[in-house]
């Protein structure tokens, strides 16, 4: 076999371009084999047979955390030494009225809880809360809250508005129309919205003098009492991303405020006091009440608002004189001339903030709060729900809660088995086969079949030959550079001829070894 041949099945094992050669297929076929095995074996283990598919599958497991909860106050008796130290979300006035009675009062929510309220009313949005449980984990809290309850009438009536008569214009008025009001009671716990859409404009004028001027008024008149809900706030974090879902259900009407708080258990009942105490409150009712007070102030207290409109109108110009009447007062009607003056004004508190519904209206040019501001029970809960939730960022109270966690773990699943077990084993069978014929060469041959270290290498061709001393006249030069001659010389692995005692095997020319498989 030329030493050009020999090259190439040494090759053949790292460039698959080797393969081309048709020479090296016919002149030693099992060495092929045996490479094209060593290739099969590198292609399977880069791309694995498409019967094993690899999936990470969700582990979910459930883990106690100490959590920031919502409104916890502790159901048992609470001592007087406690009542300055219960947290909380309210400001309080707590002191000792006399030995072993504890008395609190409520005063106003904290400023954090306002400046939440504050910032909930601007963007709407639920605050980021502080206990962050991993990836894709889940909890639950449950807690008392308030939420509103509202009720709308409607019905007109007749509205005396104000007017200022300017001295240097007799017979011209500057109207004032009050169009929109929108109050919280903090003792009642009660936000009331009223509308108003004002028309027939109509001017009387007494034999005094005295000039009155009224509209009629269709009035839209909202009423919203506070009730005390449960709530369920599931907590999930999608991709690490805060998801809040919530829902209420059992709303029962919040209790007034009352200005003391005592702990029954603690205070000595007097004849004398008896009938006053009744009427309050154990420490741990007012406590959780006192914090469902300071969510309703934190946030109705920010959604007082009126709004006025003003008319610059004369009597002569606008409106049509009547027939005096028998008391000589004169009548004016004025129709509808009020009703498309120009935006109200001094309506500024709401504008701008979650209720108004055009605060992202480009094209808007006119503010009307009966049209704008979207003060609805629907929408009033919601602000106040995420108010609620936001405040547990605050971390007043904290508790152990079952939070569901979310691990990953690598699934290894065979669709089809035979189309892996069937290749492997015929790789298996086949390594088999070659590893046996390397065993029996080695017993027959005195050198193996198989691939071996640089040493076996060494020894096999060292000797006087003359494939040695024509490596020797080439020189240290690249494989490409090497000489037709050298490359063209027939070379093979036998019985070194002429080598003194016993018997040699290495790499020679043909004329200088003789065949393993002619035994002499």
């Amino acid at each position: 076999m030329p030493l050009s041949a020999v090259e190439r099945l040494f090759v053949i094992r790292s460039d698959i371009v080797a393969f081309t050669d048709p020479r090296g297929i016919w002149k030693a076929p099992l060495l092929v084999l045996i490479a094209v095995l060593i290739w099969c074996l590198k292609i399977a283990m880069i791309y694995p047979p498409g019967a094993l598919s690899v999936t990470l599958e969700p582990h979910k497991f459930i883990e106690a955390r100490n959590m920031s909860v919502m409104n916890t106050v502790n159901r048992g008796n609470v001592s007087v030494e406690e009542y300055s130290s219960i947290p909380g979300l309210a400001v309080l006035s707590t002191f000792v009225l006399e030995e072993r009675v504890g008395l609190a009062a409520y005063l106003q929510p904290k400023s954090t809880l306002s400046n939440i309220a504050q910032a909930v009313l601007v963007n709407g949005q639920i605050f980021t809360l502080p206990s962050q449980t991993g990836e894709n984990s889940t909890y639950q809290l449950r807690f008392t809250a308030p939420q509103f309850r509202c009720n709308t009438q409607t019905y007109n009536t007749s509205q005396v508005l104000q007017s200022e008569e300017l001295q240097y214009a007799p017979d011209v008025y500057n109207i004032t129309a009050n169009i929109f009001d929108a109050a919280w009671d903090t003792s009642s716990l009660v936000y009331s919205v009223e509308t108003k859409k004002l028309s027939n404009f109509t001017a009387q004028r007494s034999s005094s003098g005295k000039t009155v001027w009224k509209a009629l008024a269709q009035t839209v008149k909202q009423v919203c009492e506070s009730t005390s809900v449960s709530f369920t706030v599931n907590m999930s974090f999608p991709s690490g991303i805060q998801r809040v879902a919530y829902s209420s259900n059992s709303p029962q009407l919040l209790r007034h405020k009352l200005n003391i708080a005592y702990d029954r258990d603690m205070v000595l009942l007097q004849d004398l006091y008896k009938q006053w105490l009744e009427s309050n409150m154990t420490g741990p009712e007012f406590f959780t009440l006192a914090n469902e007070w300071a969510l309703l102030d934190a946030l109705g207290t920010k959604l007082g608002d009126s709004a006025s409109r003003y008319h610059h109108i004369g009597l002569a110009d606008e409106c049509a004189q009547s027939i005096k009447s028998t008391d000589n007062s004169t009548f004016w009607d004025c129709g509808e001339s009020l009703y498309n003056s120009p935006s109200p004004a001094n309506s500024n508190k709401l504008r701008g903030t979650a209720f108004d519904t055009s605060r992202f209206d480009a094209q808007k040019k006119t503010y009307d709060p009966r049209a704008d501001l979207d003060l609805t029970e629907v929408m009033l809960n919601q602000i106040l729900a995420n108010v609620t939730i936001s405040a547990i960022s605050l971390g007043t109270w904290w508790d152990n809660i079952p939070v569901t966690l979310v691990r990953y773990r690598r699934l290894y699943r065979f669709s089809d088995p035979l189309n892996l077990i069937v290749p492997y084993t015929l790789c298996f069978a086949a390594a088999i086969v070659f590893a046996a014929m390397a065993t029996w060469s080695l017993l027959q041959n005195g050198v193996p079949a198989a691939d071996g270290g640089f040493l076996q290498i060494m020894l096999a061709t060292r000797g006087n030959t003359e494939m040695n001393r024509r490596v020797l006249e080439e020189g240290a030069t690249t494989v490409e550079d090497i000489s037709d001659e050298l490359k063209s010389l027939e070379v093979r692995y036998g019985e070194l001829l002429g080598e003194g005692e016993g018997v040699k095997r290495g790499f020679g020319t043909v004329e200088e070894t003789a065949s393993l498989r002619k035994r002499r």
